[in-house]
């Protein structure tokens, strides 16, 4: 059965090839006169760089418009990256690896060419699925001295949690009548750069550095990254004691799409109000909102009004 997943794995690799775009891994930033911490943003899978970051910054001519990233920013591709085409999001999955090493590659020569370039800067590091993973482990695993805050949006704790998610949401795979096992199968097998055997984000919990804030953003709607997966990794730490964490469980808002979901004024209110409490730059106005809000994000338990 194996080796029939990898053929059709690379059947389905054959037929993106001809329909992607190039992508390049090299940094792109957006500077500011002013500000001197960067926010450097890491993507999820069928997305690029680009063209995500553009759902959390500022809407020009919308001043109401949601936004929790100023400039300066930088985003960058990783190898899986394929521009959207056709309004078609697609992924190069023989560089897939579900965040493990050469994701983690990656965000680590990204941040060393930026400090190099801005060795006063200060860093906060935000990410969403995939992205949000590869930040968790590249922190366990480097941990970068720059870095002053992290913002995850919907890490998962185990790639399996959301292979399984995905089997059982994922309308293609439903629609091709395949079991859940067979399509997790298919899914975990189409990213040939992933190892079964790598360490998982959950696996490095307790290399994360103690004294470094986070906020955990993640949703109850969210069909392929459980809130559970995410409120994992928020237990380890906590565990260990960490005192600067905190994690938003919002009851709406669907994957990758959370600060313009329902629930997308909370999120971006808890956000700046996470800013401030941590001297960042911030918007007064939204941190106003978030205060009452921010210490409500320290559950000590799963019955703490997480919803799960």
């Amino acid at each position: 059965m194996n080796v029939y997943l990898k053929k059709l794995s690379l059947l389905t690799c054959a037929s993106l090839f001809a329909q992607s775009l190039s992508a390049h891994t090299d940094c792109r930033l957006e500077q500011s006169a002013t500000a001197k911490t960067i926010t450097l943003f890491s993507h999820g899978m069928l997305d690029t760089g680009s063209n995500q970051i553009k759902g959390y910054l500022p809407v020009e001519g919308n001043k109401d418009a949601r936004c929790i990233i100023q400039k300066p920013y930088a985003y960058f591709n990783y190898d899986d990256a394929c521009d959207p085409k056709c309004g078609i999001k697609l992924c190069k999955f023989w560089h897939c690896s579900f965040g493990q090493h050469n994701d983690q590659a990656t965000i680590a020569r990204v941040y060393d060419d930026l400090t190099k370039k801005f060795p006063e800067d200060s860093y906060v590091l935000a990410g969403v699925s995939r992205g949000a993973s590869v930040i968790w482990s590249f922190v366990a695993n480097k941990k970068p001295t720059q870095v002053k805050a992290l913002i995850l949006e919907s890490p998962f704790d185990h790639i399996q949690t959301s292979l399984e998610a995905a089997a059982h949401h994922v309308p293609a795979l439903i629609n091709c009548g395949l079991t859940r096992r067979l399509a997790q199968d298919l899914l975990r097998n189409i990213a040939l750069k992933s190892k079964a055997d790598a360490l998982q984000p959950i696996d490095v919990a307790n290399q994360i550095p103690l004294g470094l804030p986070m906020l955990i953003v993640c949703s109850l709607e969210d069909k392929l990254v459980p809130a559970q997966s995410s409120y994992r990794l928020y237990q380890a730490l906590r565990a260990r004691g960490h005192k600067d964490l905190y994690i938003l469980i919002l009851a709406k808002g669907s994957h990758a799409k959370l600060l313009r979901g329902a629930d997308g004024q909370r999120y971006e209110a808890v956000v700046h109000a996470f800013y401030k409490k941590y001297e960042l730059p911030y918007d007064q106005q939204k941190a106003e909102l978030g205060k009452d809000l921010l210490p409500l994000c320290q559950p000590t338990d799963a019955k703490s009004g997480c919803g799960f």
